[in-house]
């Protein structure tokens, strides 16, 4: 499933399907590369929501009778969370990088 929205001519979101035992290792696999996109997953129970963003999600919802504005909402927090996730680790890399010049 490709979302498009806002009149872009780029697919802002892309829908993978994923077994929910497989799921966060999917996701940690995922991790394993610098992560620029936006990760959401849409699972069947709470308990999944809590593993998914135990496993490094952006965002996580039960979504059992998907409709266009829960979907766009869910896409929309995906991205701000997504968002401040790449914030917090550039504030950390440039932490990092502060504290190395320092050492001796």
């Amino acid at each position: 499933m490709t979302l498009e929205r806002f009149g872009s001519e780029e697919p802002t979101f892309v829908l993978e399907v994923v077994d929910a035992l497989a799921m966060p290792d999917r996701i940690r696999r995922g991790l394993d590369a610098p992560r620029t996109m936006a990760l959401g997953c849409v699972v069947s129970d709470e308990a999944d929501v809590l593993s998914a963003l135990r496993a490094g999600a952006d965002e996580a919802v039960v979504m059992r009778e998907p409709v266009e504005p829960d979907i766009h909402a869910f896409v929309d927090r995906t991205i701000l969370r997504a968002g401040l996730r790449r914030e917090d680790q550039a504030r950390l890399a440039a932490a990092l990088a502060e504290l190395e010049q320092r050492a001796p």
